[in-house]
């Protein structure tokens, strides 16, 4: 059971959303290079493959959006979810 409740998930996806976001434009400049690709970010022994944590986050703030789109038909947050989800099913 989640400590959270739906607005305070939704609050998390999309703080993550973001900062993922940032953090996705700032990989190809500091990323690791590693078997040919610029994917990922080091932190000495540690990397992180950034966008692992956009596919969830991106996953409930689409849905939160497309919730409300639903309640209120004047919704314009569906414009932003399929710019954001073309981008992120583009391949690199």
């Amino acid at each position: 059971m989640s400590l959270l409740g739906p607005q305070g998930v939704r609050r998390v996806a999309v703080l993550i959303l973001i900062v993922s976001i940032g953090l996705l434009v700032v990989t190809p400049l500091v990323g690791s290079e590693i078997k040919g690709a610029r994917r990922w970010i080091s932190f000495g022994a540690f990397s992180l493959q950034v966008s692992e944590f956009v596919k969830p986050a991106l996953a409930v703030v689409a849905a939160w959006l497309f919730a409300e789109a639903k309640r209120s038909p004047g919704f314009p947050g569906l414009l932003g979810v399929g710019h954001s989800g073309r981008h992120c099913l583009s391949p690199c």
